[in-house]
């Protein structure tokens, strides 16, 4: 029995293929002494003619260790991908040296690292409807900067869930803008939004990292956040040090964030600030970095308010 069901998902560094282990033969009978798996690739470039034969190279040869038994999947990590080339592959199980199944599906796509993380700007809630903003990605996962070409071949989708559920629902893919108004809202309900970059390259969509949450409480829980001003990044030896202006109201603090030379964006805080200064001592490798400051309401839904002005600073 070939192995089930062949995925694939791109990653920074290549792909990840992974499949379910067959436990039965084609006439039903119980798999017995299987050694392990045959992964077959081809390469060719992001035009390739989908119907053509393919050029399989020699297989890489995947061991199979442990018990037998349903529900168990198998994965190979492939980092020899080039930007800009089109891959197949294939998987067959192996039993002995003449013992072999037929091929799984093939799957096949163009390679291209994923975007980055979106940045969340924030979520405005009034008159029965929600509105949400982000950024677009800045950088690849590799670091490589996103150009207003590639910013055209990027795509989002939206997912939406209530604040006490588990289950995203997919409100829009293949949504072009970075400005998102939801009017299938109850007055009474709180939710929580999500966007997914989508990289379209050549003929495969490749995901890239998921923006944070942003949550829209009812209209009637809401309270008014101001935006930090004036903030100021100060070098010392001993760190970072940020300086800005702001009135918090009842329960609310700031969050710290920082981006760094490859777009990673990170909470430098665990808890909100009740001061208008933080130092962050992070021992940083060079490059450029982005700080910016935002308040946000305490309580176990808390409402974050828009971010303050962003300082860039160079650590050499």
């Amino acid at each position: 029995m070939p192995p089930k069901d062949v995925k694939y998902t791109i990653t920074k560094d290549g792909v990840v293929l992974s499949w379910g282990v067959p436990v039965k033969n084609v006439d039903g009978s119980p798999i017995v002494g299987l050694k392990g798996f045959e992964v077959f690739k081809a390469f060719g470039a992001d035009n390739s003619c989908l119907e053509c034969p393919r050029r399989f190279k020699n297989p890489v040869w995947i061991p199979f260790k442990g018990k037998l038994k349903r529900g168990i999947t198998m994965a190979y990590e492939d980092r020899t991908l080039v930007r800009g080339g089109r891959y197949f592959y294939k998987v067959r199980t192996v039993k002995g040296l003449f013992s072999k199944s037929e091929f799984s599906n093939e799957v096949s796509f163009s390679w291209h690292p994923p975007p980055s993380v979106p940045i969340a700007i924030g979520v405005d809630r009034k008159d029965g409807v929600v509105e949400i903003k982000w950024r677009p990605p800045v950088y690849f996962e590799d670091g490589t900067l996103v150009g207003q070409k590639e910013l055209s071949r990027l795509v989002y989708k939206i997912f939406r869930r209530r604040i006490n559920e588990k289950n995203w629902r997919l409100l829009e893919e293949d949504y072009k803008s970075t400005h998102f108004i939801d009017r299938n809202v109850s007055s009474n309900e709180d939710y929580v939004y999500k966007i997914e970059p989508i990289f379209k390259f050549g003929q495969t969509p490749i995901p890239g990292l998921e923006s944070l949450e942003m949550i829209a409480l009812e209209e009637q829980s809401k309270g008014e956040i101001a935006v930090p001003e004036e903030l100021v990044a100060v070098p010392r030896k001993d760190g970072i040090e940020l300086h800005w202006e702001a009135k918090l109201g009842e329960g609310q603090g700031f969050r710290v964030y920082r981006r760094g030379p490859k777009g990673l964006v990170e909470v430098l805080n665990r808890e909100p600030l009740r001061y208008n200064q933080f130092k962050d001592t992070t021992k940083l490798p060079k490059g450029t970095y982005t700080y910016w400051v935002t308040i946000v309401s305490s309580g176990p839904h808390p409402i974050e308010g828009p971010p303050s002005n962003r300082v860039k600073l160079e650590v050499d």
